[in-house]
């Protein structure tokens, strides 16, 4: 029996009218016979079945700026949203990255002002995330960026350095 068909005896069967004369025509062409489904009703296989929803393996988010107390704040605030979301969270800190910055005066090489600057960084690694929860909890992370923070998320890839070296006698 076609899909059509069925789909033609169910509404047959669930609604109060019968089936118009074009429409018996047409079923009449297809050769279907307007009888009712010998199990009483049809409903595919899997409905009561929650469906497979696949996963991101791991993820690195990497959180940078140079201002320390607002980086580690909204550190802590990505990794409740992460835990508040269900989400598993590791987390560990970078050491900073020191810069020096000289401002020159106008058309001279004297130097007008020096300042040193300190890029830190902060990464988060999240494991198992839903392909229907990962787009929610980017938009949460970027409604609520402080001004001066990036964020980064990395899949996370493993490299594996091998160092031989000659074995020497003596």
């Amino acid at each position: 029996m076609s899909v059509l068909a069925r789909v033609f005896s169910i509404l047959q069967k669930t609604s109060r009218h019968t089936v118009c004369p074009k429409c018996s025509k047409f079923l009449q062409r297809c050769n279907y016979r307007v009888t009712s489904l010998s199990s009483g009703k049809w409903e595919p296989d899997g409905l009561n079945q929650p469906p497979e929803i696949p996963e991101y393996d791991e993820l690195n988010i990497q959180i940078k700026g140079y201002d320390f107390p607002v980086l580690e704040s909204y550190t802590t605030y990505v990794k409740k949203l992460a835990n508040t979301l269900g989400i598993e969270t590791n987390s560990y800190p970078v050491p900073g990255k020191a810069s020096k910055v000289e401002l020159f005066y106008p058309e001279s090489e004297k130097v007008e002002h020096t300042y040193n600057l300190t890029k830190y960084e902060r990464v988060i690694q999240i494991e198992n995330v839903p392909s229907t929860l990962l787009p929610i909890f980017i938009d949460a992370m970027k409604l609520n960026a402080a001004p001066g923070i990036e964020v980064t998320i990395k899949k996370v890839s493993f490299i594996i350095c091998v160092i031989v070296q000659p074995v020497t006698e003596k």
